[in-house]
């Protein structure tokens, strides 16, 4: 396993607890399809249910999935859920950045503040990208007027090769978010329950169109 150190923010546990959470059972499927799957889970902690999401991407291959999360600029250019997504500070081990979240309508945007970090595992050849809600208000953040600050309860994603097809990408997602405001927990599930399938389709969508075969 890799050891991404101990920064104060970020340590091993956290790659522990999203492997476990990724073998854990006890969720409730939610979707599932050649390329997807979906899990739901409740906790009486909190009214947010966590959301698993297991994504296939044949014929992308991993170091691509990589670039286009990581890669800010590029991620503005597929990833439909954002619309502003901006650097607050680049930290020696991780970012700190703003994000900020079309909601439906009727309803207003989200703003997120994280810290974002990517740990490479070259060993087991596996990549983690972790997200924790950054602690009270960041100087260089943007003007949020009109958008309600949501609060990221947990956000981990795992990318490996396929071991069937090693130029495709085998992706888990592990997230709860809570979008604050006054918006019903059953509407707040149901958009987080759409997030993994909307992000495979923008994602698949972006590389057939950008990336040279």
């Amino acid at each position: 396993m890799a050891s991404q150190g101990n920064s104060g923010f970020f340590d091993d546990s956290d790659i522990e607890k999203i492997l476990s959470e990724e073998k854990e059972q006890g969720w409730t499927l939610v979707l599932r399809n050649e390329k997807v799957e979906v899990w739901k889970k409740h906790d009486d902690d909190s009214p947010v249910n966590a959301i698993k999401g297991f994504l296939t991407f044949p014929g992308i291959p991993p170091a691509d999935v990589i670039k286009m999360i990581t890669d800010l600029k590029r991620r503005m250019e597929w990833d439909t859920i954002f619309t502003s997504i901006e650097i607050l500070e680049d930290m020696e081990d991780h970012k700190i950045v703003y994000w900020r979240s079309k909601m439906p309508p009727g309803v207003s945007d989200r703003s997120l503040v994280q810290r974002v970090k990517h740990v490479r595992d070259d060993e087991n050849n596996v990549h983690y990208i972790f997200s924790k809600a950054y602690e009270g208000t960041h100087p260089k953040m943007p003007d949020i007027s009109g958008t309600v600050l949501a609060d990221t309860l947990y956000s981990g994603i795992i990318i490996r090769s396929d071991p069937n097809q090693p130029d495709s990408t085998k992706l888990t997602m592990i997230f709860r978010t809570d979008f604050k405001g006054m918006l019903p927990t059953s509407l707040i599930n149901l958009i987080s329950e759409k997030g993994p399938k909307k992000w495979m389709e923008s994602l698949t969508q972006h590389h057939k169109k950008n990336f040279k075969k």
